[in-house]
């Protein structure tokens, strides 16, 4: 007798053709296909977040860099008025005096909202990265003191928006022997 012979249609799976060695089934190339494209896209996507927020970081960085320039520029424009003011203050008469104190007082508010603070130099040692000496005069004061602050220096934060225009001690004159 014959030997039974199996319709291929009702093969078994397990009966197809055995798979060579060194390649894996069809089933596992899908998946490792499909595992390298989700590593590559995931891969592509945390750079993009990366870039993204290196972005953000980078703008909010320029932002702020022209806001500052913005107000420091604005201070240089208010500060003759404010020197004007300064002037105004060493006149005489008691009611000018106290509207321009009063006007001085609102201009030093609006400088210390935005940060703008005066630069000490009355009585301070002389300090190049703060101040700029016009003139050095003989006094009693110690060679190297601030004397008279011609201009007042104004500082945002730790940066000099106008160096402090100052008249320095040369100290005492010293006598000159006779020969």
């Amino acid at each position: 007798m014959a030997d039974p012979q199996p319709d291929q249609e009702n093969a078994s799976p397990a009966m197809a053709e055995p798979v060579p060695a060194g390649q894996p089934p069809e089933e596992d190339t899908a998946t490792a296909d499909l595992q390298r494209s989700y590593d590559e896209l995931r891969d592509r996507y945390l750079r993009l977040a990366a870039d993204l927020d290196n972005l953000r970081k980078r703008a909010a960085r320029e932002n702020e860099a022209v806001i500052r320039e913005q107000v420091e520029r604005f201070t240089r424009d208010l500060l003759g008025g404010m020197d004007d003011l300064d002037r105004a203050l060493q006149s005489d008469g008691t009611m000018l005096r106290e509207g321009l104190e009063r006007i001085r007082q609102v201009f030093l508010a609006s400088f210390a909202r935005h940060g703008i603070r005066p630069v000490e130099a009355m009585g301070v040692p002389f300090n190049p990265r703060e101040h700029e000496a016009v003139a050095c005069v003989v006094s009693d004061e110690p060679e190297g003191i601030v004397i008279q602050e011609v201009n007042r220096g104004y500082a945002r934060e730790d940066r000099i928006i106008r160096f402090a225009k100052v008249i320095v001690s040369k100290g005492k004159e010293k006598e000159q022997e006779i020969q």
